[in-house]
């Protein structure tokens, strides 16, 4: 809680989340759709942050914020990496993912407030384990932003497929959807009608395929 959840959704989304610097500020989810490059979005949501021992009754009030988490496809874990026990806190919301039998979700790791720790203390500070493969970033200044988008579609892309299908000039309401959902590679008239080459989530390519 309170490392930059919020900060860093208004960055991606100009959602207009409250950002406030207290415990708890956010206690409902909030979700936005992201649009990127070449016809990607994905649902971004903003859960309440995770504290260690969280009374039980607590827990039952952040239910739906929590089903969030067990619903999604990928994990962004915000790390305030200027706090001083982030070690203990990583190791606070890995207990709870694991007690919502999300352990096993993809994740991101990705520490915020990079900006307000020298180089040098970062080394001495991280797990292992962390040191390849966690993203710095500053949610309030942008640092390293954009690399963080990048890793989303990256992660994104293991699910996408590319198909190659020819298209009658009639059937224009499948060729209008492909390019409203789909990354179009290649487009060639023959003499039959259209060949599209592109790429697509394999969700989207079911739906593209019912269509026929």
């Amino acid at each position: 809680t309170n490392v930059g959840k919020s900060t860093l959704m208004n960055r991606l989304s100009d959602a207009g989340v409250l950002v406030e610097n207290r415990l708890f500020a956010t206690l409902d989810s909030t979700t936005r759709t992201i649009e990127l490059k070449d016809k990607k979005t994905f649902l971004l949501s903003d859960t309440v942050g995770f504290i260690s021992k969280l009374p039980h009754n607590l827990v039952a009030s952040f239910k739906s914020t929590l089903e969030e988490v067990v619903d999604a496809d990928l994990l962004l874990h915000i790390i305030d990496v200027s706090h001083t026990n982030f070690n203990e806190q990583i190791k606070t919301v890995e207990k709870v993912l694991f007690d919502l039998g999300a352990l096993n979700k993809k994740v991101i790791f990705v520490f915020n407030k990079a900006d307000a720790v020298p180089n040098d203390e970062l080394d001495d500070k991280l797990e292992p384990r962390f040191k390849d493969s966690g993203l710095f970033i500053s949610a309030s200044t942008g640092l390293n932003v954009d690399k963080l988008v990048d890793e989303i579609i990256k992660q994104m892309e293991e699910d996408y497929v590319i198909i190659e299908h020819n298209y009658a000039m009639n059937q224009s309401k499948i060729i209008s959807t492909i390019h409203s959902l789909a990354e179009v590679l290649e487009e060639d008239y023959t003499e039959d009608g259209i060949r599209i080459r592109y790429k697509v989530s394999s969700a989207n390519a079911k739906f593209i395929e019912n269509l026929h």
